[in-house]
């Protein structure tokens, strides 16, 4: 009975693919197995799928193995019908879980609305597989992996642990992640005590073997028990000098070293000591060392570093050479470094390749990389006044880029520009503000050259970017609306920067805009600008408010090293955003990456959710709250 009944809690778990009535995939045989070969079959036309007009259709399998990174496969599907239908084998000896996506050759994707779709591999018994519950546990409470993304859900991933052990009763990673899943829910003074107990029963055991010790070292330091987690580490160290946990410390020592010399040699000594290192994980200790260089302004340190190590990449030539043009410095060595990047970039190295991401999404992130770099090159010829040659690299990074980088069509813009090309920088540009995809930079540069033309004024100027923002503007406000949602907002409380408490429902009959960020986050850094513009909108509007809530930053530090951080940001910046301290409402809103704005709508419901840095986000943001504030209360 027992093999019936975890059946069907799979079953019931992978929504779409055996428990919708009108499936949007579906996956044969219903328990496959390591070795067999799987039939995956998609329905663009049942209700919820995405893909419903595509022409070519790729599914990506990810294969969850024990003790190793999942690795993911893909193949081109052939329509049958109205039906996709693809192959794919699970050559992977020791795999759990199957997990599917699907996707274009333009980067749409069905991943099921973010919970990807799983399927458990089978034994010979007819059961799932030793370690497949955990799997789906781990992607349940770690919310995904690489592009394969599932809403997180604590409860249901200590359900999985349970049913685990219900199978397994020996599998102590399951009881570890069981007792570590309890505490996460609570994480009470009594749930701690639980856990320290019940991790008590069983650490001596798990510690016997390598690739559990770490886990139970960890949650001992999870649990508070500091000096017990201490201990433990020294004893496997003595255990295994040259184990898992001896390679870790060696790590920490590389990136926690700010000498660059000493990293340098740190990283040398690594490579060549540790045998199991992977391609990705040197390259990993490489930038490691030559950001120490760049950290301490010895960049050709940096340089000759990486050229005398056998990794090279693209994209830390392009880190480098980015710091100096962008702070107009050694500007010759600087566009040499780029050029060099970019040979680099346009022959990527295939070792550096994570399994876990998909051809696909691989030649899009090194056709990004490429992009980038060139923009850089391009950058260092304009300010090198090679205006010419800039303009020719300038096409080709926007190009390779999609027009989708507002910063690098403002330089090719400026490239035309300074070539007298006024046709060319008027048309491109022209195509950005349609596309809004500009700047303020692209925009007088637009500027420039359309009153170059002695027959046209700038009340001419004006109605033509009326126009092309017009266009725009339709075309946003029809992808705004379709992004509104009706979900039940969480109540929470914050600190406004002098410690006075403030609560989400204290603004009910309100347009709120949540918006949570970090000093040291790079998009947050991007996006406040345009977050500053739409506050500016509707500042004196009473119907509208803003909270720019602090979160992740500086965690481990009081309430007033908070405060003075996030105050001096804001000042620095000369940005007037309300601002707050966040006290644990990230979590109630599973916030995962930052920034991500909640937009809450006049009856207290979650209409808009935003993750991510987006060049748009000042005109999606505009129409989102305005919409939202044309809406009645529906209140009485």
């Amino acid at each position: 009975m027992k093999c019936a009944v975890y059946a069907v809690l799979f079953m019931l778990s992978v929504v779409g693919v055996f428990a919708q009535d009108t499936p949007i995939m579906t996956v044969s045989p219903e328990k496959p197995r390591a070795g067999s070969t799987v039939t995956v079959k998609y329905y663009p036309d049942a209700p919820g799928a995405v893909l419903q007009k595509a022409s070519a259709i790729d599914v990506e399998m990810m294969m969850f193995r024990d003790a190793s990174q999942p690795r993911v496969v893909s193949a081109r599907m052939e329509r049958e019908g109205a039906t996709w239908s693809a192959s794919l084998t699970i050559d992977e000896p020791t795999a759990q879980l199957l997990t599917f996506r699907f996707i274009t050759s333009d980067g749409t994707a069905d991943d099921n609305g973010g919970n990807v779709w799983d399927v458990p591999v089978y034994g010979a018994t007819g059961k799932p597989v030793q370690g497949a519950h955990v799997a789906r546990g781990e992607l349940l409470r770690s919310g995904g992996w690489g592009y394969m993304q599932h809403k997180r859900d604590a409860a249901a991933a200590s359900k999985e642990y349970q049913n685990e052990l219900e199978l397994y009763p020996g599998n102590l990673k399951a009881k570890l992640l069981e007792i570590d899943a309890a505490y996460g829910m609570k994480k009470s003074e009594s749930a701690k005590s639980a856990a320290l107990s019940s991790l008590a029963d069983i650490a001596t055991k798990a510690c016997q073997d390598e690739k559990l010790v770490g886990t139970v070292i960890k949650m001992y330091k999870t649990f508070g028990d500091t000096v017990r987690s201490a201990k433990l580490k020294s004893e496997e160290l003595e255990r295994r000098p040259h184990g898992a946990i001896a390679d870790g410390v060696r790590m920490d020592e590389v990136y926690g070293e700010k000498d660059p010399d000493k990293c340098a040699a740190l990283v040398r000594a690594v490579i060549n000591d540790v045998a199991t290192l992977t391609v990705s994980a040197k390259a990993g200790l490489l930038r490691s060392a030559a950001n120490s260089y760049i950290r301490a302004n010895r960049y050709d340190d940096g340089i000759a570093f990486m050229e005398a190590m056998e990794i090279r990449e693209g994209s830390m030539y392009n880190q480098i050479a980015w710091g100096l043009i962008e702070k107009k410095e050694m500007l010759e060595k600087a566009t040499a470094w780029a050029k060099k990047g970019v040979e680099l970039a346009r022959h990527p190295d295939p070792a550096l390749r994570q399994p876990y991401i998909s051809e696909a999404s691989q030649r899009a992130n090194d056709e990004y990389q490429l992009g980038a770099v060139l923009d850089t090159y391009g950058a260092g010829l304009l300010l090198t006044e090679r205006y010419a040659e800039a303009e020719g690299v300038m096409k080709e990074a926007c190009t390779t880029m999609k027009n989708e980088d507002p910063d690098a069509n403002g330089r090719y813009v400026r490239a035309m520009l300074r070539n007298k090309n006024y046709s060319g920088a008027q048309t491109f540009g022209f195509e950005c503000i349609k596309a809004g995809k500009t700047n303020d930079t692209l925009m007088a540069d637009v500027r420039e050259a359309f009153l170059s033309d002695p027959t046209k004024t700038s009340t001419d100027l004006e109605k033509a970017v009326a126009d092309a923002r017009a266009d725009l503007m339709e075309k946003v406000r029809k992808e705004v609306v379709a992004s509104r949602v009706h979900l039940p907002s969480k109540d929470f409380t914050v600190s406004d920067l002098d410690g006075n408490p403030v609560t989400l429902s204290s603004y009910r009959g309100k347009v709120v805009i949540v918006d949570y960020w970090a000093t040291w986050c790079g998009p947050c850094k991007l996006s406040f600008p345009l977050l500053q513009k739409v506050y500016l909108k509707f500042k004196d509007n009473p119907r509208v408010a803003f909270l720019a809530i602090n979160t992740w930053d500086k965690r481990d530090s009081s309430f007033s090293i908070k405060s003075a951080n996030a105050k001096k940001f804001m000042t620095d910046h000369s940005y007037g955003i309300p601002t707050f301290i966040d006290q644990g409402s990230a979590e109630l809103y599973d916030v995962e990456g930052i920034p991500t704005q909640i937009i809450i709508d006049l009856k207290g419901e979650i209409g808009f959710r935003n993750i991510g840095f987006d060049p748009q986000m000042e005109d999606k943001l505009t129409q989102m709250v305005e919409i939202l504030a044309e809406e009645s209360t529906g209140m009485r």
